[in-house]
Parts: structure tokens; sequence; C-alpha cells
């Protein structure tokens, strides 16, 4: 149990507080213009959006890159392992393979990109397009993706069930499947159910996260952006009512005494540390929460 003198009020305020987003704008105003100028075969429909802290509105003073997603969204990227033989046949009466695959749309937004802005500012990184940012532009960090559509059912006279995220692929041609949309949403479905304080509280660890990096001689490994915005979704609704202080503080105890093995991602598909692929660890998410305790128990 953590005690309930520590981090002034005065001060969480000012952590809870959202980062500029003027640049962020610009940035992604920037890159969408340069796409929808770009002529793409008849039928082509794609969605330029933000995702990461600029889009779900977590960011805070200091975060840099913005991350942008441009997808395809005239076709899809099926999987199809859970259906029945018999809804695998109906499957492909339904559907036709796209003509114009992820390879092409990728191809011609990559040439765009780089005859809209200076070439030697673009780099390709393992999983996205990196731009160095430039003249009110932010670094940016963009994935090319596709629609991709994950199917429990297929019927003749309703509705598929599936569930629909974006694929792509890095360096080495591996196939990599998100779903920041639903991300999204389940955020802004938490903002409501707790008083519009899920946010706020967010960008307190997150700020709590640069002091301690900031204050250690030898810097640790602390978790990303995407692992503490997990970990506070996971924290039931009932504990973010009452002042900032006393939400951080209910929040602080509720994660030290907590099971992480169990947690979700916030798109609530997964077990959040199963699908990390190792990114990040129970062990190093309670190594985090620990840190920040010792440093509420010294303020």
């Amino acid at each position: 149990m953590v005690i309930s003198m520590g981090i002034p009020l005065e001060q969480l305020e000012i952590w809870s507080h959202i980062g500029s987003i003027i640049a962020s704008k610009n940035t992604y105003n920037s890159i969408k213009t340069c796409v929808d100028n770009h002529k793409f075969p008849l039928g082509t429909e794609y969605d330029v959006y933000l995702q990461g802290s600029y889009g779900n509105s977590t960011n805070i003073r200091g975060d840099s890159d913005v991350d942008v997603v441009i997808e395809l969204t005239s076709s899809f990227k099926p999987n199809i392992s859970k259906l029945t033989t018999e809804e695998k046949e109906l499957f492909s009466k339904k559907y036709l393979d796209s003509t114009y695959s992820l390879s092409n749309f990728r191809n011609e937004v990559v040439d765009c990109l780089r005859n809209y802005y200076d070439n030697s500012k673009i780099t390709q990184g393992n999983k996205s397009l990196k731009i160095e940012g430039y003249s009110g532009r932010l670094n940016a960090d963009i994935v090319i993706a596709t629609k991709y559509r994950f199917f429990f059912n297929v019927y003749e006279d309703k509705e598929d069930r599936y569930v629909e995220g974006i694929a792509f692929q890095n360096r080495l041609g591996s196939w990599i499947y998100s779903y920041p949309k639903i991300h999204y949403e389940n955020g802004v479905k938490k903002m409501r159910l707790t008083n519009t304080q899920f946010k706020s509280i967010i960008r307190i660890y997150k700020n709590i996260r640069g002091k301690l990096e900031n204050d250690l001689t030898e810097p640790d490994k602390f978790l990303s952006s995407y692992f503490i915005e997990s970990l506070i979704y996971n924290v039931p609704n009932q504990y973010f009512s009452g002042s900032l202080s006393e939400i951080f503080l209910s929040s602080l105890n509720w994660l030290n005494e907590a099971d992480f093995s169990h947690f979700k991602c916030q798109n609530e598909l997964f077990d959040l540390f199963e699908a990390s692929e190792g990114q990040c660890s129970v062990s190093d998410a309670k190594s985090f929460i620990s840190a920040i305790v010792k440093l509420w128990d010294s303020w």
C-alpha cells in the first residue's frame, strides 16, 4: 500500500496536461495532402490516420515522432483459419481476390512520398517508413498497410462475423497484424466511463517515466508508451473517481497489487504480455510500477 503523501497535486496536474498538437497536425496534414494528390488506379480507396500517442491524445511534452497509418481499404487480407470447410468454400464464392495488392499500393505510396519530400530525409525502418521533420513538421513513422479481417463465421444470408484491423510487412517480409482503430475506440469508451480521467492519468505515468529515466545515472529499460497506456486501461473504472491525486494514488495502489499475467491489450482481443513478442514482460511492468512507488514514497 502506497501512503497518501507524496507527489504534490500541482505537479500531477502539470504532468496530466496534453502536449502540443500543432506540429503533429501539421505533420499529418502534410502527409495526407501528399497522398491525396497522388493519382491511384481507379477504384483504389484508402484511409490516412494517426495512431500512437498523438492519435490517442495521450501525448506529452517531449513526444516527437508522429505515427501515421496509410491503409488500403478497397481490399483486405483475410484470415480464414477458424472457418469450417463449408464456410471456407462459401468464402471463396463470396469474395474475389483483389488484383491490386498491398505491394502495389505500398510502391505507389513510397514513390509519391519520395517525390513530395526530400528523398534524403526518408529512410526505411523495420516496420515503417521514416520521414525526418522539417519546417513545422515532426519526425513521422509511416506504416503502409492493408485492411485485415479475421473471420469467425461466414454466412449466406446475413453479415459475416469478423474482427477488422490492419496488416503490413516488415523488412524481412513477415506479416504483422494490429488493431489501431479498435484500440482508439476502446480508449474513447474508457474516457466516458472514467469521468474523462483515463488519458490524464496515462500522461502522468508517461511523465513519471521521463523523470525516472532522467534521474538515473545509468538509464534502465522502462515501458513504452503503448504498454503504459495498456496498464492504465486495465485499471478498473471505479478507481477513477475523486481528485487527480486520489485517482493517481488509487491506480498506483491497484497496479502495485495486481496480477499482470491476465492483463488485456487495449483492443481487448489478446493478453497483453503474450502479444508483446518479448517487447515487454510482466517483470518489466512490475519493475516500472515499483520504481513509481519508490518515487512517490521518497518525494
